[in-house]
């Protein structure tokens, strides 16, 4: 039954990635996922950056971000998704604006989720 479910995200990742599923459509089905208790759920930055784009009207950056910040984990990986996002932001002007409000919003939400000490030892 498990197998199952990750081969679906992974057909996704496909799909989304040959531009037959929108991001839209992909983070719709991610969250689909999660409320359906699926365990094996990976949450990439694309999906993060996509979701915080549009943080004042998307249904799932808050269960995305609740599921980032589980204790299970790997503080590593979280600190890559953050660290690959501020890379695929940084577009040189304005100062790396962008980056930092992306890094600053994801700082906060993750020390909402893990306390600031928990959110700052992740990056260490």
């Amino acid at each position: 039954m498990v197998f199952h479910r990750l081969w679906s995200q992974v057909a996704l990742q496909i799909a989304r990635n040959a531009g037959t599923v929108s991001q839209e459509v992909y983070s719709d089905a991610l969250g689909a996922m999660l409320e359906g208790n699926y365990r094996y759920v990976s949450v990439y930055r694309d999906t993060t950056q996509f979701e915080w784009g549009r943080k004042d009207t998307s249904p799932w950056l808050n269960q995305f971000l609740d599921h980032i910040a589980l204790p299970t984990n790997d503080p590593w990986s979280i600190a890559q998704l953050i660290g690959c996002s501020l890379l695929d932001l940084w577009d040189g002007k304005g100062e790396g604006a962008l980056c930092a409000a992306y890094a600053a919003f994801m700082l906060e939400a993750l020390s909402e989720r893990l306390g600031e000490d928990g959110a700052l030892k992740m990056l260490d």
